[in-house]
């Protein structure tokens, strides 16, 4: 029943990571991880869940202008941030 609103959430924090990093142009993320976490108790006793955080993080990569390429065996792809 929640699975599709968290799959789309989780889909929405992604995006909206990879559209930060490309308006301060960076030109890849890596070490993305994404973490979820209650926000509140949807009943009064304390069970059930009213809300959900969900965050997506990463290292953002910057490339000079007369390297739009990176090194071999960098072990990162050159995927380019785009929303």
């Amino acid at each position: 029943m929640f699975e599709p609103l968290l799959e789309r959430a989780r889909r929405e924090a992604l995006l909206r990571m990879k559209a930060i990093a490309h308006r301060r142009g960076y030109y890849t993320i890596t070490n993305v991880r994404i973490e979820t976490s209650p926000l509140a108790s949807a009943l009064g006793n304390g069970k059930g869940t009213a809300g959900v955080e969900i965050l997506a993080f990463g290292t953002a990569i910057a490339l000079s202008d007369e390297k739009k390429t990176l090194p071999a065996g960098s072990g990162v792809a050159p995927a380019r941030c785009t929303a």
